[in-house]
């Protein structure tokens, strides 16, 4: 039987119980939140699935120091991974980490020092890598089928950003870093993954465009705790209610990278579009490739290899599936992932300590140059 320990309970945290498998020899016997609501909502998930009630603790010190635990899940604020992380090898616990994996790259490091020298394994919740659209657009990049990458750009259309990470405590730069970090760390592991290469020079602009003249005006019903629901449709944002009085990260961000290879990249969010995607196009030698869509149907990619004017088709189409029907899902493919590298020592998880630890690194640097003036940062 696999016993998995889970450190946050709320928000990402319920991702784990999909790994959640007692008829499959995975359990999950104790579980941490400082959210008693949360963590009973949590327990009684477990239970409906089929396993024992799950030991419940506050304190994670005392959820890391069981000994009947092969593996801890950390799934709380950013903050709070690297204490938590190192507290969990201290046991002698391999680890799961929901992305971003710290707050900085010198916690990322430090974690993967400890972690080398515990002989303990690193597992990196970066679940984008999971997603069908991104997994082919490296497929076909791979194959050759635009030539040799030189340029990467990649839009981030985060609409419901005011209702999601501006009521609660992803508003707080001491808390995120910055929306670069906790949002944006999975483009940039994408744009590593599909140049073949990791940042070398960064320079950023962006502010508080929106979102920061809205704090508590309107008659504000005061903001969100983690996990107490998100509206859908408010429109305009400035009808979003309850943002958090606190806030003092960005809404908006613009991104410039060379990378090691010479690769160019540029990445763009916004948390007040309309829309909700991302749109990627990836520049080689002998063509381009762009995704329309990422998680929905009718989601798909196009490839232009040939001179023309303005192509709504494209030169190859390739549909994408749905993501999240039938059951199936990118959190559902990283969590048997999860399990795999656990049974087997890690020996393949999608993303290594070492990439996600340049996404966070690439991140950090970008939110210094924007806060900086936009002056460039080499890494």
């Amino acid at each position: 039987m696999i016993r998995l320990g889970i450190i946050g309970t709320g928000n990402r945290g319920r991702t784990a119980l999909l790994a959640h498998r007692p008829d499959r020899g995975i359990s999950i016997p104790a579980i941490c939140d400082i959210n008693t609501q949360f963590m009973q909502a949590f327990s009684e998930a477990v239970v409906s699935r089929g396993g024992e009630r799950p030991f419940q603790t506050a304190d994670f010190r005392e959820l890391n120091a069981r000994e009947d635990l092969d593996a801890v899940m950390i799934f709380t604020p950013d903050d709070l991974h690297e204490e938590q992380a190192l507290d969990a090898i201290g046991h002698g616990h391999h680890l799961f980490i929901e992305k971003p994996f710290a707050l900085n790259a010198g916690a990322c490091d430090r974690i993967i020092g400890a972690a080398e020298a515990a002989g303990t394994g690193l597992y990196i919740g970066h679940n984008m890598r999971q997603m069908y659209f991104l997994k082919r657009m490296k497929e076909l990049v791979d194959a050759g089928m635009i030539g040799e990458v030189k340029a990467i750009w990649v839009r981030h259309f985060v609409g419901r950003g005011g209702e999601v990470y501006f009521r609660d405590w992803h508003a707080e730069s001491r808390r995120v870093g910055s929306l670069l970090l906790h949002k944006g760390v999975h483009d940039f592991d994408a744009i590593h993954w599909l140049a073949g290469s990791s940042c070398e020079v960064v320079q950023a602009m962006g502010g508080q465009t929106l979102f920061r003249g809205l704090a508590g005006a309107g008659g504000s019903d005061g903001f969100r705790e983690e996990g107490a629901g998100e509206e859908q449709g408010v429109w305009p944002p400035e009808a979003v209610k309850g943002l958090n009085p606190a806030m003092d990260v960005e809404d908006l961000s613009m991104v410039q990278m060379r990378l090691k290879n010479g690769v160019m990249a540029s990445y763009q969010q916004c948390h007040y579009s309309p829309d909700y995607w991302r749109n990627i196009t990836v520049i080689g030698s002998r063509g381009r490739i762009e995704n329309f869509g990422t998680r929905e149907a009718g989601s798909l990619i196009r490839v232009y290899n040939r001179r023309s004017g303005f192509s709504a088709e494209g030169d190859r189409v390739y549909e994408l599936p749905a993501e999240y029907e039938g059951g199936e899902s990118p959190d559902l493919r990283q969590m048997d992932e999860f399990i795999e590298n656990l049974k087997k020592g890690f020996v393949a998880p999608s993303v290594s300590a070492g990439p996600a630890r340049d996404a966070v690194a690439t991140a950090e640097a970008a939110t210094c140059s924007l806060r900086g003036g936009g002056i460039p940062i080499r890494l």
